[in-house]
């Protein structure tokens, strides 16, 4: 994982903000509720954590963009008639690209994600990466953003929606919310965004 995190960082399509480079620090949540139902186990976690983003825009051209986020807290596995605490946390890194279209803009994004589950009996960990795809779309100051994260992986396949708007003095405020596609497993994710465009 670390050494993916070392490739560099690509790119990202945003027409609102022509020729800028954004900055914006995120307050992310995610609840994860869990079901293995042939063995009766009952998993739930509330992460909490941070994320950086950055976004190089171009009008009418190619732009670069990536995103990272840590988020930590507890998580209970339960086994009736016993439940267990373990500290939880989960790192994820996105990159994009995509060709502003005008009002439109596809992309395609690369994500890493690794996600690790201590408590005082077992330590487990998990590593995935995913090709996404998605598509932006500018209305005035306003930006929207639909993308399907993980096409070739059912498992771990989440839609998510984004907007960002630009405001007052070169300030931008955005809000995303992801949802997980897989019947055995909800996952919900909700973050907020604030930061400055630096020309």
């Amino acid at each position: 994982m670390k050494n993916l995190l070392l490739l560099p960082l690509v790119l990202l399509s945003l027409c609102v903000f022509a020729d800028e480079r954004v900055f914006l620090r995120s307050l992310v949540q995610e609840s994860t509720e869990s079901v293995v139902a042939e063995r009766g186990i009952d998993a739930e976690s509330s992460l909490t954590g941070i994320e950086a983003r950055f976004y190089n825009f171009r009008d009418r051209g190619i732009n670069s963009g990536a995103r990272f986020a840590h988020l930590t807290d507890a998580l209970d596995i339960c086994q009736p008639p016993l439940c267990r605490a373990a500290n939880a946390s989960r790192t994820r890194f996105y990159s994009e690209i995509g060709r502003d279209l005008s009002q439109w803009t596809p992309l395609i994004d690369m994500s890493v994600a690794g996600s690790v589950a201590d408590s005082s009996k077992e330590s487990d960990s998990d590593e995935t990466w995913g090709i996404n795809a998605g598509v932006w779309f500018e209305n005035e100051t306003l930006k929207l953003r639909g993308a399907l994260t993980d096409v070739g992986d059912s498992d771990n396949r989440e839609i998510f929606g984004n907007f960002l708007f630009k405001f007052g003095n070169n300030y931008v405020f955005g809000a995303e919310g992801g949802l997980l596609l897989n019947e055995a497993e909800d996952r919900f994710s909700v973050s907020l965004q604030i930061g400055k465009v630096f020309f």
